[in-house]
């Protein structure tokens, strides 16, 4: 089992508020606990950023990089903020969240190919979640 530690995502209003702020300290805090926790990956999402959600890639990314011991999770649906936090991204990334709807691999699957992050896909598309069985 792979722990990845989800509390860098906001929709969390504590951690909007430092990724708005550029509050190194608090960003870092929330990385440590959950490193300190066990998690294998320290998952980032900025999406509720909105149009500040690259700015708050290009600072966190380098930042947590430079910080933490524990390899990052990037999860964004928008394929802009995807490729700029996999340029400046060191070593492999792992990317959380790509979903099965066409119009978001379409997107995403080119980003995907030139920068070959760890993916995790969800099972989902436009219609049905989908089921696997053994």
């Amino acid at each position: 089992m792979i722990i990845i530690g989800e509390r860098l995502n906001s929709s969390r209003k504590s951690v909007l508020e430092a990724l708005q702020s550029r509050d190194a300290e608090f960003v870092c805090g929330q990385a440590r606990k959950q490193e300190e926790a066990g998690a294998a990956y320290i998952d980032l999402n900025a999406a509720a950023l909105l149009d500040g959600e690259i700015g708050g890639l290009r600072w966190a990314i380098p930042l947590l990089q430079s910080e933490s011991n524990v390899p990052l999770s990037i999860d964004t649906p928008n394929p802009r903020a995807m490729e700029a936090a996999l340029k400046i991204h060191k070593g492999r990334a792992l990317l959380n969240s790509v979903t099965g709807e066409k119009s978001s691999l379409d997107a995403l699957l080119p980003i995907i190919c030139e920068f070959k992050p760890q993916v995790i896909a969800l099972c989902l598309e436009e219609k049905a979640i989908f089921v696997f069985q053994g």
